[in-house]
């Protein structure tokens, strides 16, 4: 039986799913991803993303929409490519079927790559997003403009990539909406099939939550 779960620690809420069934667990099924954000000094939020178990040719990502949905929403991508360079970027998801389109400051703020490597079995990715604007910006494919301060339901999904490095579609194992709301301007921790995954002792699990405990 696979297990999905992810659960969201912020005044100590969280969630979890489990699928039934006789369905065989994709390839990306077991991967592991821990997602924390800091809010920090000139209206900077920084995320990190440490992900576990994952296989070259795969990625994952987090999403942030308004109502638990695969689109409209932003995404932002973590990829392990054949040769295991790592690389982390920006889209957004229009929905409705659509691939993912590249995204910019035009969706609200701007996102900035601080760090994307493969060290002792665990993918990194960490960036920023700083700059916004309270001015109204124009909508691109319908997707309102990402903002620190309106509350989002975390999406987070993982999938392989094809022969050209694109992402194919996660698998049924792969993904989960939390109903809880996370917002860019307070520090908060997302955790996913981090207890199926099993890559990771207690320790090395603190050192990735900056010294918070996800239960």
């Amino acid at each position: 039986m696979a297990q999905t779960g992810i659960s969201h620690s912020h005044k100590g809420s969280s969630t979890g799913h489990q699928n039934t069934g006789t369905e065989l667990v994709s390839p990306t099924g077991n991967v592991g991803v821990n997602v924390r954000w800091t809010f920090e000094v000139g209206n900077i939020t920084r995320i990190h993303m440490a992900i576990y178990k994952m296989q070259p040719a795969q990625w994952a990502a987090i999403g942030l929409n308004l109502n638990r949905s695969m689109g409209p929403a932003h995404v932002f991508v973590c990829r392990r490519l054949v040769n295991d360079t790592v690389d982390v970027n920006r889209y957004m998801n229009p929905g409705k079927h659509q691939h993912p389109v590249p995204a910019g400051i035009a969706q609200g703020g701007v996102f900035t790559v601080e760090k994307a490597t493969f060290d002792a079995g665990v993918v990194i990715c960490q960036f920023t997003l700083s700059n916004f604007t309270t001015t109204q910006m124009t909508k691109t494919n319908d997707v309102p403009v990402l903002s620190q301060s309106i509350p989002y339901h975390p999406l987070v999904a993982v999938g392989a990539l094809n022969a050209t490095n694109s992402m194919k579609e996660h698998g049924s194992d792969s993904f989960k909406a939390l109903p809880q709301l996370v917002q860019l301007n307070r520090t908060e921790v997302i955790t996913y099939h981090l207890e199926s995954s099993k890559v990771h002792g207690k320790s090395k699990f603190r050192k990735a939550l900056g010294g918070v405990v996800v239960m």
